[in-house]
């Protein structure tokens, strides 16, 4: 008998309980999968933190790898009280003139313009011999040599074969022996 909504079942497990009868033992039922609670707020900000971090350190690691020049940007640095530091435009000697002064200028503008959107640091430096007259930009910045090491061994190849001790058609293989450092 099935009134008010009770299943076959439920309905057989009373009858065997009146009777005095042991009722059938379920089988336990199976349980929901429980789905795993969402993050905490607390778990949530750590998270923030650790990548907000790695974003951070990411970011100094990728301007230091460029000496703190980013391209389009400004170089990155701490403030500098010394009032000397900068672009230095330099009279060696007494020879400079308002006309030495403007190319100075203008050769200067035209080189800050085709650095600044590039990456890394670029100075330049230029010395006039004939005037005694030199100027820069960021010329007391200390470099590294790279590439310019070739020019002083090809002034030197270039000094030896005008001494007839090699000559250009020769080719020649470096040994240990002859590398300085």
């Amino acid at each position: 008998m099935a009134l008010f909504g009770k299943k076959k079942k439920e309905e057989e497990q009373e009858l065997e309980e009146k009777e005095g009868k042991s009722p059938k033992k379920r089988s336990p039922r199976k349980k929901k999968p429980e789905f795993p609670q969402p993050w905490t707020k607390k778990e949530r900000t750590l998270v923030l933190y650790v990548f907000l971090v790695m974003v951070l350190v990411s970011a100094v690691l990728a301007a230091s790898a460029r000496s703190w020049k980013l391209p389009n940007l400004p170089r990155i640095s701490l403030p500098d009280f010394n009032f000397l530091s900068g672009e230095v435009v330099t009279l060696v000697g007494e020879r400079g003139n308002s006309e030495d002064f403007a190319r100075a200028d203008r050769v200067m503008n035209e080189f800050k313009a085709q650095t600044r959107s590039l990456s890394g640091v670029y100075t330049l430096f230029v010395s006039e011999l004939e005037k005694d007259f030199s100027y820069g930009v960021q010329e007391v910045e200390p470099m590294q040599a790279a590439s310019l090491m070739k020019l002083p061994v090809m002034i030197t190849m270039y000094m030896e074969v005008e001494a007839e001790r090699i000559s250009l058609e020769d080719i020649y293989t470096l040994r240990n022996e002859d590398k300085v450092a």
